[in-house]
């Protein structure tokens, strides 16, 4: 789906009762799922989430269930290695940008996300 530039995304984040998290992104038209991830062992339901933001900017959801707390990203540009890779993610907290003395990379842009 194609999203015109300088348009906001809006990110949904879905606990499941099997410790799962899911993330999708609302294109207006459709929503497309950009992770699936196993954040408990199957069968532990995740009981609360929280959306936090650390003193550096960068985003993650707190996941507890009964017995665990767990940290989640929500920026994961580190996976992205190469500018097809990056930009066919849809990651929303991510972008394919120069660096000045580092060159290109896949950069954390959190600013073009809006989580729900």
């Amino acid at each position: 789906m194609a999203v015109p530039t300088g348009s906001v995304l809006i990110s949904h984040h879905f606990s499941l009762d099997d410790g799962r998290l899911l993330t999708l992104i609302d294109y207006g038209e459709g929503y497309k799922m950009i992770e699936q991830r196993q954040v408990f062992t199957e069968g532990t339901m995740i009981v609360e989430m929280k959306l936090v933001q650390d003193s550096y900017g960068k985003k993650h959801i707190l996941l507890n269930s009964m017995s665990q707390i767990k940290r989640v990203s929500l920026e994961k540009c580190h996976r992205y290695t190469n500018c097809d890779s990056c930009v066919a993610s849809h990651d929303p907290y991510c972008s394919w940008a120069f660096i000045t003395n580092e060159g290109p990379r896949c950069v954390s842009t959190s600013h073009g996300a809006q989580d729900k």
